[in-house]
């Protein structure tokens, strides 16, 4: 039988391979590769659509994850998370995996995710 992480069995979600050839880049985040830059682009086109607010606190978790991959010598994939318009992430320091968290959007239905203390209002947010 196929051991699985407590993050799988929950979501269905596999941990993903490094850096696979079907990754992506953006120039704004140079160490965080994309596995679906369509799903990038729908959670970035919503943020843009909900307004200022929402948009800031999608350009601050992505700038977060780009930064604690600057400041640790990490990479991050990301992929499509189950809850809508957010994503999962896996860092990786010179090719073995480290922190696996999530870029999650609250306020617009379960999130399955616990912010302390909670923002009001539709936002994404890092989880590890």
């Amino acid at each position: 039988m196929e051991k699985l992480t407590m993050r799988e069995i929950l979501t269905g979600h596999k941990n993903p391979t490094h850096r696979g050839s079907d990754m992506k880049q953006i120039p704004e985040y140079p160490h965080v590769y994309f596995l679906d830059l369509d799903h990038y682009n729908t959670a970035l086109a919503l943020a843009e659509k909900l307004g200022e607010e929402a948009l800031e606190s999608f350009k601050r978790s992505f700038n977060t994850l780009e930064r604690i991959c600057v400041n640790c010598d990490l990479t991050a994939e990301v992929h499509p998370d189950s809850v809508r318009d957010s994503f999962y992430f896996v860092t990786y320091y010179k090719g073995k995996t480290g922190m696996n968290g999530g870029i999650i959007l609250h306020g617009m239905g379960k999130a399955f995710s616990v912010e302390f203390p909670g923002q009001r209002g539709i936002h994404w947010s890092v989880h590890t």
